[in-house]
């Protein structure tokens, strides 16, 4: 791959901390050689490697939240240009646009994108999208900035397969599947410190769920089957709390002992507490009503946490979908269950046990049948 006279300007609309994938493609680009400018939000977080990289270059633009009018008007009108106009400021003749979601695509104009290299990565399967946050009418015709893309970048073969009929592209999306660029942690704050110390001194098996905790990551019948198996299982919880939620989960912490809550640590600190886990869970919930999801996006789910788990040896139980399916039985790392069953949850916790060293060390396996710098670098040389 020839890296010389061309750079790669990655746009990731809100904050890069919270896409793993993202930290890893620009891990990838910079371990080739390639020169990378990032137009994000949260960018100081980054790792000191990333930031002292003599090849890397960030533009910090900061995140507005919330979910008035105001804040949305200020996202759409303010915060959209401004991430437009660093784009015109730093594309050249020999750049590479590289967008990471849905959301970073709505805000920049066809112009910028359609008359440039630009790698479309699509994080998630939507349905469709509308024009602006809250719309129900007026929708965002992404399919149209695909057909345009030089190149669409999907995390799963099956999603790859979907979206080219789906939006009739002329040719596959490259597959660049959610592995972790690498298992390093780095130096720890001290509440990541002070929650591993909570989580070492723990005497039964722990069976951890690592993610967003969200009305369609529902862990109750999961939270049942633990408690039926006794006093050798618990289950630890680590990731951020959704506000409508936030009530709901308190509940259910209250209502299983079984249950224990240690908060959430930004990427790559929760990965410091995986030595520890015994079994990890990927619960999913398949609603068709989700947002302006597709339908298809959690039964086609590309979780990081599967190979976050694998790469710790630690074998999986998950919900029954095409997505974990397929890798827990060609790999032999995990097994699938049914989540509106806490008897099947049950079965599933007690078969990977059984079977744990065999899935451990398969897991190692699946964790290095990828690699995702060769990918990066097919994308943005073929």
């Amino acid at each position: 791959m020839d890296n010389n006279g061309y750079k790669v300007i990655i746009v990731h609309y809100g904050d890069v901390i919270l896409y793993p994938p993202v930290i890893t493609l620009i891990q990838c680009l910079l371990n080739k050689g390639v020169k990378v400018t990032l137009i994000s939000s949260n960018s100081n977080s980054l790792s000191t490697s990333i930031r002292t990289n003599s090849l890397f270059h960030t533009i910090d633009i900061k995140f507005v939240k919330g979910r008035t009018i105001v804040s949305r008007l200020k996202r759409r009108l303010l915060i959209g240009k401004l991430y437009r106009d660093c784009l015109k400021n730093e594309v050249g003749d020999n750049s590479i646009v590289w967008t990471t979601t849905d959301l970073t695509v709505r805000i920049l104009n066809k112009s910028l994108l359609n008359q440039k290299k630009h790698v479309m990565q699509m994080m998630e399967m939507v349905e469709w999208m509308p024009l602006f946050d809250g719309a129900k009418i007026l929708r965002f015709d992404i399919r149209e900035y695909a057909q345009h893309a030089w190149k669409t970048v999907v995390p799963e073969i099956n999603r790859a397969y979907i979206t080219k009929a789906k939006w009739n592209l002329k040719k596959l999306p490259y597959v660049l599947p959610n592995k972790p660029y690498t298992l390093e942690y780095g130096s720890l704050s001290e509440k990541t410190k002070n929650a591993i110390e909570l989580i070492k001194a723990e005497k039964k098996k722990i069976i951890l769920y690592l993610g967003i905790i969200g009305f369609d990551r529902d862990l109750t019948n999961y939270a049942k089957a633990i408690k039926l198996l006794g006093d050798n299982y618990c289950l630890y919880i680590i990731g951020s709390v959704g506000d409508q939620v936030k009530n709901q989960f308190n509940e259910f912490l209250n209502n299983y002992s079984c249950v224990k809550y240690l908060g959430y640590f930004p990427a790559p600190q929760h990965l410091a507490f995986l030595k520890y886990v015994h079994i990890g869970l990927l619960p999913y919930t398949t609603s068709f009503s989700i947002g302006n999801a597709n339908p298809l996006n959690a039964l086609y789910c590309a979780p990081n946490k599967i190979f976050e788990y694998a790469g710790f040896g630690i074998p999986m139980v998950g919900s029954d979908l095409m997505g974990l399916r397929v890798p827990f039985e060609r790999y032999n790392i995990g097994c699938c269950c049914d989540n509106e069953d806490y008897e099947d949850i049950k079965r599933a916790i007690i078969e990977v046990d059984n079977r744990f060293d065999e899935m451990s060390g398969n897991c190692t396996k699946f964790y290095e049948s990828v690699n995702v710098e060769d990918i990066v670098s097919r994308i943005i040389s073929d």
